[in-house]
């Protein structure tokens, strides 16, 4: 993996998925899968516009739509057969985060995409190059978290999902041009 992105970015998830595809092909739900991304839980959007959660092994990306591998009867109707054919449903859904196994002062955990105040700054979380701590993303600097801190969790900027997002899937439009957030 380059350095230029965290393996808990979005695009260093994409990449993992890339390098282990036929071990998430053969076997999904296997603890070494889950260890490959330190046993963190992904947070997804289902076809629902709700949050769901899953170890990395159970999805992978088909482009930049990441595709959950389930047998969870909840989501059969919203399959969409891909390039394999297997007894697991190939759903699409929306990357929403991973767990950042920090926890805010009312002992919620906290993922990327999370809009926390640390420090006295606002932002959203996400990881900084190939850094392992999270932090919080400004104009021009970045706020790593520190453990003798405290973090409040103020909402996510992954709101108003619009299902149109199934269809035609750009994390720009998703992640970016945030102008709001909701707590």
């Amino acid at each position: 993996m380059t350095s230029d992105f965290s393996k808990y970015s979005f695009l260093g998830i994409q990449d993992l998925c890339r390098k282990h595809y036929k071990e998430i092909m053969l076997s999904h739900d296997s603890d070494k899968l889950k260890a490959i991304l330190d046993n963190r839980r992904v947070r997804f959007i289902n076809p629902l516009g709700e949050f769901d959660y899953a170890y990395f092994g159970d999805f992978t990306f088909d482009g930049d739509v990441m595709i959950l591998w389930t047998k969870d009867i909840e989501y059969a109707r919203f399959h969409k057969p891909l390039h394999t054919s297997t007894l697991l449903s190939q759903v699409p859904i929306i990357f929403a985060g991973v767990d950042t196994k920090y926890r805010d002062d009312q002992n919620q955990e906290i993922f990327t995409g999370d809009v926390v105040t640390h420090r006295g700054y606002t932002s959203l979380v996400r990881y900084f190059g190939d850094s392992t701590t999270p932090g919080l993303a400004g104009d021009n600097c970045e706020i790593l978290f520190e453990e003798n801190w405290e973090i409040h969790k103020e909402g996510t900027v992954f709101s108003d999902i619009e299902p149109t997002l199934f269809t035609e899937f750009m994390i720009g439009k998703l992640y970016w041009p945030i102008d709001q957030f909701m707590p």
